[in-house]
């Protein structure tokens, strides 16, 4: 079971790059003409990652 919820994690964010792409891209770009570093990404990643945590763990306990 917690292969099949990591994959279908995993899915969801790959089919979430259109959508972050179509909504964040014209800006990102005016704010920051020369690109995003990879530093700045990874960051971004890890901190969608640890609200994601938050959000599962609030609602793990409201369901108790």
């Amino acid at each position: 079971m917690l292969t099949s919820l990591l994959l279908t994690a995993f899915l969801m964010g790959l089919a979430g790059i259109p959508h972050c792409t179509a909504m964040c891209g014209a800006a990102c770009a005016a704010v920051f003409p020369r690109g995003v570093s990879v530093w700045t990404l990874l960051g971004r990643a890890i901190g969608y990652a640890c609200l994601g945590v938050v959000a599962a763990t609030a609602a793990g306990l409201v369901s108790r």
